[in-house]
């Protein structure tokens, strides 16, 4: 049995046995924040950019290589739109950047986008607007 573990973690099979995380303001701050982008909509769905990459960005003191970012977990109100970097140990083909938020199928107009960690305050991004 300990054979086949170690087989399948030299061949990436156990990465995502890697703890996965909520990250908190205080690290996506440290290297280098989140910049919105235009939102896009594909396939009937809203996407938004974030900019958040967990590698650091250019002129940035708080480097970190060893992690990565899985995903933007996301929820909204009528108004305000959470987002949340899902991070782990940098396992396989993973990337630091985080991909676009995915905002699914939720009504145009302008929305606060906030930033919500597991245990910090709520931090204000800026706004978005979805449609025309």
């Amino acid at each position: 049995m300990m054979s086949i573990l170690a087989i399948a973690a030299l061949a990436g099979g156990l990465s995502s046995l890697a703890p996965v995380n909520d990250a908190s303001w205080s690290s996506v701050r440290a290297v280098g924040g989140a910049d919105l982008g235009k939102a896009y909509i594909d396939a009937g769905q809203w996407y938004l950019p974030t900019g958040i990459n967990m590698a650091g960005k250019p002129g940035v003191t708080g480097m970190n290589s060893g992690i990565v970012c899985t995903a933007i977990k996301t929820s909204h109100s009528q108004t305000t739109i959470y987002v949340t970097a899902v991070t782990s140990v940098a396992m396989g083909q993973a990337q630091a950047s985080c991909p676009a938020a995915k905002l699914g199928k939720i009504k145009t107009g302008t929305y606060s986008v906030v930033y919500r960690g597991p245990t910090e305050p709520d931090q204000l991004l800026g706004q978005v607007t979805l449609g025309d």
